[in-house]
């Protein structure tokens, strides 16, 4: 009769205990299998928001329903110098500018802007006492107001 010849790993499985084996095997089953059970509300992953006014507003329970969007043809833009010239607000409302990469930052009347911004995705809106903002409009939008005489809020 021949013996029978065991290979390394399998003379290794030998040693262990028989508890040990055991351990092991509902390890390799509850990994593969999972623990069951619905996903928890935590477990979705949570939806981008769309504009940087959205991730500087998401969090902020307190906001209401937003202001309209300022009026895109009393906004002058000068592109040679880069620079948002403002109307006044009433209210104590201040001018927020918010450009790619870079968190939205209070605005004076006249606000220059770095060289390269991208008139797609640079915004412009206000907020009132409270933070409370208005919906935002875009640098390409005030750029296409400019001549025309419309606006997109109604004074």
């Amino acid at each position: 009769m021949t013996p029978l010849r065991m290979t390394r790993i399998s003379c290794l499985w030998m040693r262990f205990g028989r508890g040990v084996r055991a351990g092991v095997a509902t390890l390799l089953l509850v990994g593969t299998a999972g623990c069951g059970g619905e996903p928890r509300e935590g477990d979705e992953p949570e939806a981008i928001p769309a504009t940087p006014v959205e991730l500087t507003n998401r969090d902020r329970p307190d906001l209401g329903s937003k202001l309209p969007p300022p009026a895109t043809d009393q906004i002058e833009y000068d592109k040679t110098s880069r620079t948002l010239t403002f109307y006044e607000l009433p209210d104590s409302a201040r001018w927020v500018v918010q450009v790619p990469g870079a968190p939205a930052a209070m605005a004076a009347v006249r606000h220059r802007l770095p060289p390269g911004v991208d008139p797609d995705r640079t915004l412009v809106f206000y907020t009132k006492p409270g933070g409370q903002p208005s919906s935002p409009v875009s640098l390409r939008q005030i750029q296409q107001a400019q001549g025309k005489g419309h606006s997109s809020q109604v004074q």
